[in-house]
């Protein structure tokens, strides 16, 4: 209601003066104008909260700033609260933006965020309220954050905390900790269902019985997985390739084999073999100039979660004396 009676005033004031010629000139154009320092001269009626006006320009009180002297000097903005919460889950919203409660706001190009160390676009919602963008955490269970803003691009102001979750292995409190939840894994910050097989190594899964931070081998059953009936390495051929063969008396077309090459006992590759493949090739230039290499067999069929044990080549080629 002050403002709008400020406004009014100034306005009614302006009007007045129009009405006397002494305060009129001849412009360019041959026209005549009301004097331009009526105008010119006049400051927002926002300058009259912590300033004053000095021909048209605002002169803010000691501690405050801004072109009409809104602002807090050294202070930057203030942010009291995000307006839902502390917290986003990724599994039912985007969380690609969040609106914050603020004072010490200005309606300026240079008017930005800060979450964690990414500078983000800001938008100006009103003088109490900003919107902050930010960055792509999908994929992962979770996320804290800091959030803070700026008017200029430098001078930044309190921080927000801001938890980033994946709501499908995890609820989250406002707090920012987090439980698992029943029936699900937080594997390497990634949420993951039980039975839910490791990306990298199709013999593990998720098993929460087992373990909801870490990767449970799958059981294997006996009859369940094509046999392997042995294991050969030999090489290197003329292509300049060690070749780990597989023997299995298997003809079924769903039979898959897994060949993990392996340098003093440390895995160094590994690959699933397409449908009828039976052999694994390392190039030689890709190996090391000394140590022992040696390769191991996994078999399964396709479409099913049960794997045999591992059937080592039982040769261990010296790598020191290759052609």
């Amino acid at each position: 209601m002050m403002e709008a009676a400020l406004a009014a005033y100034t306005t009614e004031c302006q009007a007045e003066l129009s009405k006397d010629p002494a305060n009129y000139v001849t412009d360019l154009k041959g026209d005549s104008v009301l004097k331009p320092e009526l105008f010119d001269d006049v400051c927002s009626v926002f300058c009259l909260r912590n300033g004053h006006c000095d021909r048209g320009k605002c002169v803010c009180n000691h501690g405050y700033t801004g072109e009409n002297c809104q602002l807090l000097a050294g202070k930057g903005p203030q942010l009291s609260k995000i307006r839902s919460n502390q917290t986003c889950d990724v599994s039912k919203r985007p969380c690609r933006k969040i609106f914050i409660d603020a004072t010490n706001l200005e309606n300026v190009d240079t008017l930005a965020c800060k979450v964690g160390s990414h500078v983000t676009e800001a938008e100006f919602i009103g003088a109490g309220r900003l919107a902050c963008h930010l960055p792509n955490v999908h994929g992962q269970a979770t996320t804290s954050l800091t959030v803070a803003a700026t008017n200029d691009g430098q001078l930044y102001g309190n921080e927000l905390h801001l938890t980033v979750f994946d709501g499908t292995c995890q609820s989250c409190d406002q707090q920012g900790h987090c439980t698992i939840l029943p029936q699900t894994c937080r594997i390497n910050n990634k949420c993951y269902q039980d039975l839910d097989s490791n990306p990298a190594d199709a013999s593990q899964a998720c098993d929460s019985n087992a373990s909801n931070s870490k990767w449970t081998t799958k059981p294997t059953s006996s009859g369940h997985y094509p046999k392997v009936v042995d294991v050969v390495l030999s090489g290197p051929n003329s292509d300049q390739m060690f070749v780990c063969g597989v023997e299995t008396s298997s003809t079924d077309s769903r039979a898959r084999f897994r060949v993990t090459w392996y340098i003093e006992n440390e895995a160094t590759a590994s690959e699933v073999l397409t449908a009828g493949d039976l052999e694994a090739y390392l190039p030689v230039k890709d190996l090391p100039r000394a140590g022992k290499l040696s390769c191991e067999v996994q078999s399964f069929f396709a479409g099913e979660t049960v794997v045999s044990p591992w059937t080592n080549s039982g040769q261990r080629f010296s790598l020191a004396v290759r052609p």
